[in-house]
């Protein structure tokens, strides 16, 4: 059994997420106890902590506490619900290093994307992401021994090779020029931290000069995800504009 305070509880299922790219909109728990009212307050007294430090950015958060019989598999065993919380409570998650190069830009992070439970097994899905080869080794190394050493299998699939900003890039000075032309601005050029096609070609074609162009985007990776229309048709004409000039 887990204790929280003076509760004693039980983990009958847990889970949360459904890309592994994302930040979870919301998750959920199913527990157990003998008191049950007891660990109801305690879990909204504790919310109320939470919710009074992040409304400023996250003022929709909230909480659901319902009681009532379990229809699913029975309760997780002490030594798991007790290894599960270890791994939900230290395992690395967040910004890991900042980059040295690029001011205020994140150069290695991770997350939690989804959290699955079922009779058979628990799954934990991390997204890594970093613009170093080194750093993005040396975090999935961490991860795995990590994993390995509380006594879960790992496995390693869908990874994203890091793309380094490149100083000198024709592509980047034609497109900019091309978009001064149509606009009569220069557009942002920024590093970002994020998985892009870009590294998988770069990553595979030797001196690949590559850029990643886009139209405004609002709130990407969450369910309230927009895109601007009318940016979306201006970039679409630079970008045939430029494709022009490179036959």
């Amino acid at each position: 059994k887990t204790a929280s305070s003076d509760v004693t509880i039980n983990i009958i299922d847990i889970s949360g997420g459904d890309k592994v790219n994302a930040i979870p909109l919301y998750s959920t728990a199913e527990l157990i106890c003998e008191d049950a009212e007891g660990l109801s307050a305690k879990l909204q007294s504790y919310f109320e902590v939470i919710k009074s430090e992040i409304n400023e950015r996250e003022p929709d958060c909230y909480i659901k506490i319902t009681e009532g019989e379990s229809e699913k598999f029975d309760a997780f065993t002490s030594e798991i619900s007790e290894k599960l919380i270890y791994m939900l409570s230290v395992t690395p998650k967040g910004i890991e290093m900042m980059s040295a190069e690029i001011d205020g830009l994140v150069e290695t992070s991770l997350n939690l994307g989804i959290l699955d439970s079922n009779e058979k097994e628990i799954s934990m899905h991390y997204g890594l992401r970093s613009n170093k080869k080194s750093a993005l080794d040396y975090l999935e190394d961490k991860l795995t021994a990590f994993g390995r050493y509380n006594s879960c299998e790992v496995e390693i699939s869908g990874r994203y090779e890091p793309w380094e900003y490149k100083n000198d890039s024709q592509l980047r000075d034609l497109y900019t020029k091309t978009f001064y032309e149509k606009t009569g601005c220069k557009p942002q050029i920024s590093a970002i931290h994020a998985g892009l096609e870009c590294a998988v070609f770069s990553a595979k074609i030797d001196d690949f000069d590559c850029i990643a162009i886009g139209p405004d985007t609002f709130r990407v990776h969450t369910t309230k995800e927009k895109l601007g229309i009318s940016s979306t048709r201006m970039i679409y004409e630079i970008l045939c504009e430029t494709l022009s000039k490179c036959r």
